[in-house]
């Protein structure tokens, strides 16, 4: 499937998309620990972006930025971290990149999401 910007062919890097979850730990307490998205992409593209680059809520990104486009999931959001080639990106944003729910433009951070 291709549309103007993007084919499935050029998602080349595997990802894991987590989302933070509490766990009990036995003694009547919560650990948030993060955990695999269930139907999440596990292939994108990752690009580099300029650094300190405003995008979405006009949210200032430190040190480096990436751009990742993925296919289209339910559920995607910016609470959410990308783990790739063993490092951890915090999520600034996303959204629908061609408006059709078949691609989605990420902003990622080498700052970690915690």
């Amino acid at each position: 499937m291709t549309c103007a910007k993007y084919e499935i062919g050029s998602l080349r890097q595997s990802v894991t998309i987590q989302a933070k979850d509490r766990v009990t730990d036995g003694q009547g307490g919560f650990i948030v620990s993060w955990v695999t998205v269930s139907g999440a992409p596990t292939r994108a593209m990752i690009t580099a972006a300029p650094g300190a680059e405003k995008w979405g809520f006009m949210r200032q990104a430190p040190g480096n930025t990436l751009k990742m486009v993925t296919r289209w999931f339910d559920g995607a959001t910016a609470a959410q971290r990308v783990l790739w080639d063993g490092n951890e990106y915090a999520v600034l944003g996303v959204v629908d990149a061609d408006g059709l729910e078949a691609w989605l433009d990420w902003r990622l951070s080498d700052g970690v999401a915690s």
